[in-house]
């Protein structure tokens, strides 16, 4: 998950540019009441905490981000948002957290993996 990486990136010191779609205004995770999952419930407090910092560390946290362009220059990555800001980063990963679109294959009879969504075999 994409918490998960930043907690891992976070604990070991890398420079890290977060880019969360949700506004300020929006905690990045929705924390369910009685979660039975208490893992679940602890990363997505972690990640909303370290989201309201905007920056702390090795983390900055971009909030309302969307990514309109990306472009190579040099060895790095020049990312650059809807808002005009520009980001130069080493590496991207995508952790959308998205279901799969599955309109390609739909009326395929793929068999979808139960968990993910995806196709099992192609």
């Amino acid at each position: 998950s994409a918490i998960t990486t930043i907690r891992k990136l976070a604990d070991e010191n890398v420079e890290t540019v977060w880019l969360v779609r949700k506004a300020k205004s929006e905690a990045p995770y929705q924390r369910v009441e009685g979660d039975p999952l208490p893992q679940r419930d602890a990363l997505a407090a972690y990640g909303n905490g370290l989201a309201s910092l905007g920056t702390s560390g090795s983390l900055e946290c971009v909030r309302g981000a969307r990514i309109q362009r990306i472009d190579v220059v040099r060895n790095a990555l020049k990312l650059t948002l809807t808002d005009s800001t520009i980001v130069e980063v080493d590496h991207l990963v995508s952790l959308t957290g998205y279901r799969p679109n599955a309109d390609l294959y739909r009326e395929l009879h793929v068999h979808q993996c139960y968990a993910s969504d995806g196709p099992m075999k192609l």
